[in-house]
């Protein structure tokens, strides 16, 4: 939302929460929609060419530990892992992050070897780009560590270069809304204002112990990619470069168990895609042990399930399922002057129609849903706001929104249509198989239903259309 808002009316400061004030993302998203216009393709351009360049990355990474030909299959491994097919073709942060924080890690390592400034700076530059694009970069903290440690020579003259480049990015910014919002703690604010959600969002789904674990198995993000590359790294730890081991191990447990807000002990729990810093040590750690294998049988018949999986578990995400139940409402009889949805959902809907504001006639609702979204919502052409209780129908998400639909059947609305997105049988079958090794259903949910209510108290004469 602030990508389009600061791209079409030079919209700012952001606003004031965590998500809006990731300038890293938001500002390469606002050029693209200065230059192209607003079309659902354009700010996609950016996810996508960071998948591509982790593809690279992985390549380049890899090579500085192992083999040639390893670090060739490593890529091929990175171009078939599920969490980098989804996340080129998503608007999170997650996938630029984690390439940045990679980055970051690969040029520590370097500076720790020869002990040359120039790689400390690098690092430093990299850490500092990725806190632009999601503050949790700093939970690479115990990554660096354990590579120090490994290194050995505590004592490093040179390293106080690291300090610059990350703190001149964090002045820079920390300036940048000292001018334009008279607050120079403005971002930190944000992300401090964050810590009630997520305190909720933690303590309401899954165990602090095992969810990490459930989701490792299950998660159709990860695929068979990651477990596998923890077995491997495991049980062949002495035959694998240590870097990568402790990169992999290291990062896996503290993203699981540790904090992510220095306010609070809150675990960046219950969604893959903050592993994504982990993708490079993943698909290199399987790529040794494959080039290894002595059969060439078992090495092809190991590489083609992998990436049959990959593809796999890419298809098996819940995006086509909520497209096309968006697209089935944009098409029926509620789509009218007095139908609103709540603001979550508004997006899908519109951006189906490619942000038309002819194709599709719905208001947003401004009392359901994230309040940013609807504050936002103007930029957006052709886009009403409306009150729930000033329109005929509201149109909710029925798993992201429970409590919110549930309340207006407490309040008298009538449910009219439950409008359901396409069963993928594939889906439904791995839904089925990962429920019963125990992942939280919630997160492996096959539908994106969307339900519609009617107003009570709505009355044409009385309202009219907005």
């Amino acid at each position: 939302m602030q990508i389009i808002a600061t791209g079409l009316d030079n919209a700012w400061p952001p606003e004031p929460t965590h998500w809006h004030t990731r300038i890293g993302f938001v500002l390469p998203g606002a050029v693209l929609v200065k230059l192209f216009g607003l079309y659902v393709w354009v700010p996609y351009v950016f996810t996508m060419l960071g998948g591509l360049l982790e593809v690279a990355l992985v390549f380049y990474i890899a090579r500085q530990f192992v083999s040639e030909r390893a670090a060739r299959l490593a890529a091929w491994l990175c171009v078939f892992f599920p969490l980098n097919i989804l996340y080129s073709s998503y608007l999170y942060v997650d996938l630029w992050s984690g390439l940045l924080g990679a980055l970051g890690l690969l040029f520590w390592y370097q500076a720790l070897q020869t002990e040359r400034a120039s790689r400390y700076l690098l690092a430093s530059l990299c850490f500092g780009i990725g806190w632009l694009f999601r503050e949790t970069v700093i939970m690479l903290a115990p990554i660096y560590l354990a590579l120090w440690f490994q290194a050995g020579g505590w004592r490093r003259p040179k390293m106080f270069w690291v300090l610059l480049p990350g703190l001149l990015v964090l002045l820079g910014e920390m300036l940048l809304y000292h001018v334009t919002a008279h607050n120079w703690h403005y971002r930190f604010d944000a992300i401090l204002d964050s810590k009630a959600q997520m305190l909720d969002d933690v303590a309401s789904d899954g165990s602090f112990l095992f969810t990490p674990l459930v989701q490792l198995v299950t998660s159709h993000e990860l695929g068979l990619f990651l477990v596998a590359s923890i077995l491997v790294a495991v049980v062949s730890y002495r035959r694998l470069p240590t870097a990568l081991v402790l990169w992999l191990l290291v990062g896996f447990v503290w993203f699981s168990w540790g904090t992510t807000n220095p306010a609070g002990w809150i675990p960046m729990q219950r969604d893959p895609r903050y592993l994504s810093v982990l993708t490079i040590p993943c698909v290199t750690i399987l790529a040794v042990w494959l080039v290894n294998l002595r059969q060439a049988f078992w090495r092809r018949a190991v590489i083609g399930v992998l990436m049959v999986s990959g593809i796999v578990c890419a298809l098996l995400d819940v995006g086509r399922v909520k497209l096309s139940a968006h697209r089935r409402f944009a098409a029926s009889e509620y789509n009218q002057p007095g139908a609103a949805l709540e603001p979550f959902v508004y997006f899908g809907v519109r951006a189906t129609q490619n942000f038309s504001p002819a194709a599709a006639r719905f208001a947003c609702a401004r009392d359901e849903g994230r309040t940013t979204t609807a504050r936002n919502i103007h930029y957006l052409p052709g886009a009403r706001l409306a009150a729930s209780g000033e329109v005929r129908y509201l149109v909710f998400s029925a798993q992201t929104q429970p409590e919110k639909w549930q309340a207006k059947q407490k309040e008298g609305w009538r449910q009219v249509a439950v409008i359901r997105g396409d069963k993928v049988a594939a889906r439904e079958l791995a839904r089925n198989v990962l429920v019963r090794l125990g992942a939280p259903d919630a997160l492996v949910s096959p539908t994106a239903d969307l339900i519609v209510f009617e107003n009570p108290n709505f009355t044409l004469k009385e309202h009219g259309t907005f």
